[in-house]
């Protein structure tokens, strides 16, 4: 099989979702998977030239799902989760990053996010950092240091979406009581005081003082 034939159950299930169609749209899917495995690298340097188009994410997620993700396709995966824009989809592209090179090592380059990336990027690892599930005991330190890091990230950043992001997955009580208390203390006062209305509410949530949730601001 050629790379053609995964363009056309790419197309496929694009029509089936449109329709809605679960059994067309996992009927393409399967055929992809049997295109993989028949087209050898082609097809997996196919499926990496499709993250870079925002339409075939869905897809490649969706045939990934069953499959090991190949090491080449790690950071292009990785890559493609901290920049969607869905905080919600990015989990079907984190997932398989996690499944394929484990929690800690997916950590440690969402944290590099975090440390030097664009705000875009910044804003994105938050939202990626929230589908990486694992046993805290194997990360008990590289957690602290991500905590730590999204602390630091609020305070300096001006971007209200990168805020938005980071906010939810602040531990603002238990930081009062910690080493990081004058930090926690900050971020409080920066969301308290800010312009934007979902921050002003979600320090409240961070802080158990309301237990309504206002959905994130769509971007």
């Amino acid at each position: 099989m050629s790379t053609s034939d995964l363009e056309t159950a790419f197309q496929s299930w694009e029509v089936a979702t449109q329709a809605l169609d679960n059994a067309a749209e996992e009927a393409a899917v399967t055929a992809a998977r049997r295109c993989l495995n028949k087209s050898g690298s082609a097809g997996w340097q196919w499926l990496e030239a499709g993250l870079r188009d925002g339409r075939r994410n869905g897809f490649a997620a969706e045939v990934v799902s069953a499959l090991t993700l190949p090491r080449r396709l790690f950071e292009p995966f990785l890559m493609a989760a901290v920049y969607e824009k869905n905080p919600s989809f990015n989990r079907f592209l984190i997932e398989p990053c996690v499944k394929a090179a484990g929690a800690p090592r997916v950590l440690e380059r969402l944290l590099a996010y975090l440390v030097s990336g664009s705000a875009a990027e910044q804003a994105g690892a938050a939202s990626a950092l929230y589908w990486v599930r694992t046993k805290e005991v194997e990360c008990t330190e590289l957690l602290r240091r991500i905590h730590g890091q999204m602390l630091d990230t609020f305070i300096a950043t001006d971007d209200v979406e990168v805020r938005r992001r980071v906010l939810p997955l602040l531990q603002l009580r238990e930081s009062l009581q910690t080493s990081e208390a004058a930090k926690a203390g900050e971020v409080i006062r920066i969301a308290r005081g800010h312009a934007d209305e979902y921050l002003r509410h979600r320090v409240e949530v961070q802080l158990g003082n309301t237990t309504t949730f206002a959905p994130l601001p769509s971007v």
